[in-house]
């Protein structure tokens, strides 16, 4: 057939890359993904590309169990395995290329705006990290993986005006030292989703209904930018990485819909700094040394909460003419060191010995406003400006210590048996500590059947914002949070013959002291405890020369202590994929993901938000005109599909509460996409 054999080729290397991945996430020593305790998956850069996937947060919707959605102020948010949506929610760990990548401020990361053009691969641990990671790591681990080895420049546009600009490059500078640099630029010029009624058009108070500036356009601008360098010279590597997410306000800070005006209100930015050192000091010892910085800023433009004509029924409440008005500004500046030993000198074993230690410190710290919240939660006009001390956002000179110790051993009873078994010890400085372990077994059934079996605990400590948030409408910090806790068991089979890849898991955790939003208080509590159960099957086949399907399907039922159903998650999720080779360069790749219903909280009357079906098509064409030129053409969600992410119920400006916005969050429908890299 035409192309036959250049297409077995490429499929034959495809096919070994699946077989072959090998990753350290999961015990940070290297093992092919099917051996590894817990269930990890490796997203490859190259085929994400081809299946039509822009960024690393759409990526991750090909993850088993892992659930994407958006806050009402537009930051993303993984809901993994039922947990995660909530305000703030700080449950899944993000490393860029195995460096921290979460503020300390609400555990947010900008490394979700990350194009995959830039990407070799995403490494995910589904299920608890703490043992190994410490904080925040409670129900998953993401590691992105950028290119340092490629010489690339791309440039793509969907017809919404959205469009995104980068260049690699890497290379040796002179003997020994090798570069690798990293650049992307996108925007989104916004207003292309129409929200419906916010909580001002659907209060009872004629007043507020008059104002609103609902149903309309939400403001969905967006700019991001990274910048990524690493400099390699034997056994030292330094990295520099800078990340940045402007974005408008979406459906609104307080869920009363922005006047029409497409701006990115608001900046996060992250930017690390880390010197590492790899070593074999002997044929038994190797060690890993790091030592980094990390700054997370936050600036913000102001946001009008609530608008023009806003007035309330008390003293210090006439917000008439400006509105009311603010902007949080925040940096923090993170501090860290690191020491991985692993010693092999026992026999059948592989011992691994880690020490952590970073320092936080708040930084300059203000708030743009012309309100604060009294004792009594009313809105108190003050003359517009901007504002430290009492009448800030946050409260001021916060800091936070921790140190860490872990140790992990890797025991092979036999060729067939594997063994291991970790605990992690961390000390916090403002909320005491905690105690993770994790024991687990990897049993060969033959060689291409494999059991595996796993109990680990994890914790998720609050986050600074849940703490100490003050003058906030919507909600306020609170000091005597506990840290979450989690204990999960899982049990799971891998078959895999080099056509057929097969993976089954069955889980059930118990999360204890869950964070959340009281409604009645408008604080963060501890509101209660989850349990869950659920079950993940993956399927990888290459059905012909040319043609491969992929998919996986996701259940997982979640209560709270009454006994309600979790609400704003999904139960059940599928992804299906189809790669057809044409010819030797021309490739279509078919995407189907289905989002099953969601409940609602058991105080909301509306039925529960329906599901949604996406369906994503892409044809690639390699050496278009040239050499190592290529085109990719696509629509994604071809059939328009509806998508909405749950809005819940709040607190409205009067105090009475009801859903933020009756039809929820909207999102972009369909777009028609064009690509056009140049490898060189």
């Amino acid at each position: 057939p035409l192309g036959g054999d250049s297409a077995n080729e490429q499929a034959l290397e495809d096919l070994l890359m699946v077989l072959e991945q090998e990753t350290e996430i999961a015990t940070k020593t290297k093992l092919n993904i099917d051996f590894v305790p817990g269930m990890v998956s490796v997203l490859h850069g190259r085929d994400l590309l081809a299946r039509g996937v822009r960024t690393v947060y759409e990526a991750l919707a090909l993850i088993p169990g892992i659930e994407l959605s958006m806050t009402n102020d537009g930051q993303y948010q993984v809901v993994v395995r039922g947990v995660g949506k909530t305000f703030s929610s700080g449950k899944v760990k993000f490393l860029l290329n195995s460096a921290p990548f979460n503020a300390t401020l609400n555990a947010s990361t900008t490394a979700f705006a990350i194009p995959i053009d830039l990407v070799d691969r995403i490494e995910v641990i589904r299920g608890p990290g703490s043992a190994i990671y410490g904080e925040f790591a409670s129900v998953g681990v993401v590691n992105v993986i950028t290119n340092n080895k490629i010489r690339n420049a791309f440039a793509r546009y969907s017809d919404n005006d959205r469009y995104t600009l980068g260049a690699q490059y890497a290379g040796k500078l002179s003997r020994g030292v090798s570069l690798a640099a990293n650049f992307s630029y996108q925007e989104n010029q916004g207003g292309n989703v129409q929200a419906g009624e916010d909580i001002l058009a659907s209060s009872p108070e004629q007043s507020f209904q008059n104002i609103s500036n609902s149903p309309g356009p939400v403001n969905d601008k967006e700019e991001n930018k990274v910048f990524l360098l690493n400099l390699g010279y034997e056994q030292f590597n330094l990295k520099w990485q800078y990340t940045e997410r402007a974005f408008g306000d979406w459906f609104g800070a307080a869920n009363a819909l922005p006047a029409d005006s497409q701006n990115a209100q608001r900046k996060t930015t992250l930017q690390n700094v880390e010197l590492s050192n790899n070593s074999q000091w002997h044929d038994h010892w190797k060690s890993h040394i790091k030592l980094g910085w990390l700054r997370f800023d936050l600036h913000s433009t102001q946001l009008v909460l609530y608008p023009q004509g806003f007035t309330l029924p008390y003293n210090g409440g006439d917000f008439s003419e400006e509105g009311v008005l603010g902007a949080p500004n925040y940096k923090e500046d993170k501090y860290y060191v690191g020491l991985d030993v692993t010693y092999k000198g026992l026999e059948k074993h592989n011992l691994l010995f880690g020490v952590d230690y970073s320092y936080t410190k708040q930084g300059e710290t203000y708030s743009e406003r012309n309100y604060y919240v009294d004792d009594q939660g009313n809105f108190i006009h003050i003359p517009n400006g901007s504002y430290t001390g009492e009448w800030n956002w946050m409260a001021e000179d916060l800091s936070r210590r921790v140190f860490a110790l872990y140790v992990q051993d890797q025991y092979s009873i036999t060729n067939q048996w594997m063994l291991t078994a970790g605990v992690r010890w961390d000390d916090y400085d403002d909320i005491g500590n905690d105690f993770t372990p994790r024991l687990a077994a990897v049993y060969q059934l033959s060689d291409r059947q494999t059991i595996k079996a796993q109990y680990a605990q994890s914790f998720r400590p609050p986050t600074l914002l849940e703490q100490y948030a003050q003058n906030n409408p919507v909600v306020s910090g609170n000091p005597d949070l506990k840290s979450e806790h989690l204990e999960t068991v899982e049990l799971g089979y891998v078959y895999n013959d080099g056509l057929t890849i097969g993976r089954a898991t069955v889980f059930y955790y118990e999360l204890d002291d869950l964070i959340g939003i009281d409604t009645d208080t408008r604080l963060y509590e501890n509101v209660g405890n989850v349990h869950a159960r659920g079950i993940e099957l993956e399927l990888i086949k290459q059905l012909w020369q040319k043609v491969k399907i992929d998919g996986n399907v996701s259940y997982s039922h979640a209560d709270d202590v009454s006994g309600n159903r979790i609400y704003g998650v999904a139960e059940f999720m599928t992804n299906l994929g189809l790669t057809y080779k044409i010819m030797t360069d021309l490739n279509f790749n078919a995407q189907y993901r289905y989002i099953g219903n969601r409940a609602r909280q058991a105080e909301d009357s509306r039925d529960d938000l329906q599901g949604y079906s996406l369906v994503d098509v892409m044809f690639s064409k390699a050496d278009l005109f040239f050499d190592d030129v290529t085109l990719r053409v696509g629509v994604k969600n071809l059939f328009d599909e509806k998508v909405v992410y749950p809005a819940f119920l709040v607190g409205d400006p009067d105090d009475n509460t009801r859903p933020a916005y009756a039809q929820d969050y909207p999102q972009t429908c369909r777009e028609f996409v064009v690509q056009l890299s140049w490898q060189f």
